[in-house]
């Protein structure tokens, strides 16, 4: 299931080419379609065509062609209808978020993909796209907790209708499932040195087992019983578990599951599975296969698998070394691991909350969907304009005498860009900054809205709450309320 929140392509029209697995063919039949009409007619409505345009894009993606599909986001981009701007953001958002998040640009994808999910007047499926590849990125990074806070915030948004969105329900309760199941994995005894993945972080007596685990399971696969392509999954996963904790011999079954993936053109979920299944082994102690599974992986190539599994791999390489007896292959493979795990570590601390005091240098801010759309010295515009935010007197004409342009091509180059003037950026951007400090609680109750408007170079009350509630639909003591209740 993290394969299609990983890339948006959560089905909410029940889609049957992902749940019959009829991936090429339905990417065929949209090529079609969108080459015989390649624009909507005129006064029809656009929304239909910019869905199709994201869905090709979204297959394209999910089939590791990323330089087409994005191609066809840019095409989604530039057709998106300009009824409402703060949508048309939101998507784009999420198209920026789910390219970052493909090529593993995790700190770029978490930005974007939380901007389309809070943003409120996004379209139901940006928003549950969003929540579904925000769950996939934080259990990338081992984070559980918010991974499964953003299943079920999307589940809340699809409402409590069975019959509405099948498809999308049934991958956001698969993915609930799926977080249980590979958590239980890695949590196995034997793999007690796997460092990479955090342990113990629910209560003590909340975890459960190997048979609550295939309950799940169960349950989940009576409910997604029409989507064939996530009751494969489910399957893989009940294998996982029997294959580690029961020491069945279903490594069989597993590892065809695999070969259909790759089948299919879904290499990177077809690694991800291949370093599942392996993990499995060496809980089970299932030597050969973890040596067969090795082979096979070195023969596919590393570079497409992301970081997440070539330091997994880098583990089992060391575990198949020890349980052979080979203490050379262990330590070379154990080290590497080691070295990666610390890496992990501070990425993951990247995404720890700084206090909105503490500002970063211009060139250690990081990218987002913004940064990503510009270019050249535009981008460095924009550094500027984030790096400036606090001044009351920051005026398009400081921030074009920063890169040498004129205001009018520094005009031109934002709205050609983003669709926004550097205006709109920077006032957009000061409402997020404002927002993020009335929301983490670090703002009192003795503490005013408009104090915190001042820090980021707004004077006025009214202009603040004017700018605010057109940017979120409330008022900043509303928020702030909130967040001290």
């Amino acid at each position: 299931m993290q394969v299609l929140a990983t890339h948006g392509a959560l089905g909410l029209s029940n889609e049957a080419w992902i749940a019959s697995g009829r991936i090429t063919d339905h990417l065929e039949t949209m090529l079609r379609a969108l080459r015989s009409n390649p624009a909507p007619a005129e006064g029809a409505d656009p929304e239909p065509h910019v869905e199709a345009l994201q869905s090709v894009a979204q297959t394209l993606l999910l089939l590791d062609r990323s330089d087409d599909a994005a191609d066809f986001f840019e095409r989604c981009t530039k057709d998106s209808p300009m009824r409402s701007r703060p949508a048309q953001r939101a998507r784009s958002c999420l198209i920026a978020g789910l390219q970052a998040l493909h090529r593993n640009q995790l700190r770029t994808a978490w930005g974007c993909l939380q901007r389309a999910m809070l943003t409120k007047e996004a379209p139901l499926s940006v928003t549950v796209q969003a929540c579904g590849a925000l769950a996939a990125l934080y259990f990338r990074l081992g984070m559980r907790r918010p991974a499964s806070a953003a299943v079920e915030r999307g589940l809340a948004l699809l409402g409590p209708d069975a019959a509405r969105h099948g498809m999308a329900r049934a991958v956001l309760h698969g993915l609930q499932v799926e977080f249980v199941v590979l958590d239980l994995l890695r949590q196995h005894e034997r793999l007690h040195d796997l460092a990479f993945w955090p342990r113990h972080e629910e209560k003590a007596g909340s975890r459960i087992g190997a048979p609550q685990a295939r309950a799940l399971i169960q349950a989940c696969r009576r409910e997604a019983a029409a989507y064939a392509f996530v009751v494969a999954r489910l399957d893989f996963l009940d294998t996982l578990v029997q294959i580690g904790y029961e020491g069945a011999c279903a490594d069989g079954a597993a590892m065809a599951h695999v070969d259909r993936l790759t089948s299919l053109g879904l290499h990177a979920h077809a690694h991800a599975a291949r370093h599942e299944l392996a993990l499995a082994c060496i809980a089970g102690r299932k030597t050969e296969r973890l040596r067969q599974l090795m082979l096979v992986y070195a023969g596919a190539g590393r570079a497409r698998c992301g970081q997440q599994h070539n330091i997994e791999h880098d583990y089992c390489q060391a575990k198949l070394g020890e349980l052979n007896g080979r203490d050379d292959a262990y330590i070379a493979h154990y080290r590497q691991y080691a070295v990666q795990s610390l890496v992990h570590l501070r990425q993951t601390c990247a995404y720890i909350t700084v206090p909105s005091t503490v500002r970063q240098p211009a060139d250690e801010i990081p990218k987002d969907d913004i940064a990503s759309r510009l270019q050249g010295r535009y981008r460095r515009a924009y550094q500027y304009i984030l790096a400036n935010l606090h001044r009351e007197d920051l005026s398009i004409r400081h921030v074009a005498d920063e890169i040498g342009v004129t205001e009018r091509a520094l005009q031109l180059a934002f709205r050609a860009a983003l669709g926004l003037s550097p205006s709109a950026v920077i006032r957009q951007c000061r409402m997020d900054r404002i927002r993020d400090e009335l929301s983490n609680g670090d703002v009192t109750r003795d503490s005013t809205t408009l104090e915190v408007g001042r820090r980021w170079g707004l004077r006025s009350r009214s202009a603040l709450s004017q700018a605010y509630k057109a940017a979120f639909g409330e008022l900043p003591s509303e928020t702030q309320s909130m967040a001290l209740t």
